[in-house]
Order: structure tokens, then C-alpha cells, then sequence
């Protein structure tokens, strides 16, 4: 494909194009195999946890070459508003481990719920050393998942962060309690 032989591409918006988890899995493997590759954004794709796979490991998704996880200098993912929910979660974590280079994360308009805030908050905790921006908006984390990230934050994950968003997860007092 034209995307590895583009060794200078530093960003590249694939936003908006109805990718889907089968153009993910198609593209997922020229993604690792661009060099310069640091910034990312597929918002707006209608793709779902299979697609967050195949960003994970070219054999979950079902697609072929490449390495594993993210292009290796990748320093911002936007993956909003798609319909990712707890499992893409965990497959995103998988990727994440790889790739401490990550500075923003945005997964803001999704589906992601209790189990995958657990799973997001391991991932940073190997990866997020770098990371100062984290959207988490509009998803389904409720206390469980803002208590999973309190966690993550509390045993130091993440130092660098400055800016969270986690509005409209209804995490009540519960979850208030935990991050406060």
C-alpha cells in the first residue's frame, strides 16, 4: 500500500470515511508501517470493538503483515464517536502497552463501560507516562469505571496528565468520591 512508502506522513485524518470494522482491518497493518506516523484521527467511522482488534494485533482482526499495536511513534488517537464499547476497550489496552509515546487520547463519544474503564486504566498503566490529555466523555463508565481510573491515577499512572474528560458517564457520588 501508498501509506508505509510515505516515510515522511507525521498525521494523517481518516476521519468521517465509513470505515467500518472491515476497513480497519485492512488498514490497521499499513498504520504500523508508517515511520513517521504521530498523529492519528478516525473519528466519525462506525466501527466498533473488531476494529480496535485489528489496531491491536494484525491476527485479531483478521488482517494480514505489520507488526503489533500502534505505529511506534504515535503520540495522539482520536478514535471518537464510533460505537467502541468494553471489549474494543480491552483491545485498545493491548495496543496502548506498546506505544508510551501516547500524549492524547480521545474516545469521547463511544460505548465504553465499567470493564473497559478497568482495562483502559492497566493499558495506561504501562503506557501512559506521556499522556496529558485523556477524553473519555459520553460513554457508560458509571462509578465502576471512574473508580477504575481514580485507581490507575492513584498508583501512578499517567503523571503528565492535565486534562480529563470523563462528562456524562453518570458516575455519581460514588464515582465523584473515588476521583476526589
Amino acid at each position: 500500500g501508498a501509506l508505509p512508502l510515505l516515510a515522511n506522513l507525521a498525521f494523517l485524518d481518516l476521519s468521517r470515511n465509513l470505515l467500518g470494522d472491515a476497513g480497519m482491518a485492512i488498514l490497521a497493518p499499513g498504520l504500523r508501517l508508517c515511520p513517521a506516523l504521530k498523529e492519528l484521527s478516525l473519528g466519525i467511522n462506525v466501527f466498533g470493538d473488531m476494529a480496535c482488534a485489528s489496531l491491536a494485533s494484525p491476527d485479531a482482526g483478521g488482517s494480514a503483515g505489520g507488526g503489533e499495536g500502534l505505529p511506534p511513534l504515535l503520540e495522539n488517537l482520536s478514535l471518537a464517536r464510533n460505537s467502541i464499547g468494553d471489549l474494543g476497550a480491552e483491545w485498545l489496552s493491548l495496543a496502548l502497552r506498546p506505544s508510551p509515546r501516547i500524549v492524547s487520547l480521545d474516545l469521547r463519544w463511544n460505548r465504553i463501560g465499567p470493564q473497559g474503564a478497568w482495562a483502559l486504566a492497566e493499558g495506561l498503566t504501562c503506557a501512559g507516562a506521556h499522556l496529558s490529555t485523556l477524553h473519555l466523555s459520553c460513554n457508560r463508565l458509571l462509578a465502576a469505571g471512574a473508580s477504575a481510573l481514580a485507581g490507575a491515577l492513584q498508583a501512578g499512572a499517567c503523571p503528565q496528565l492535565s486534562h480529563l474528560s470523563l462528562r456524562q458517564n453518570t458516575i455519581g457520588c460514588e464515582g465523584a468520591w473515588a476521583l476526589a
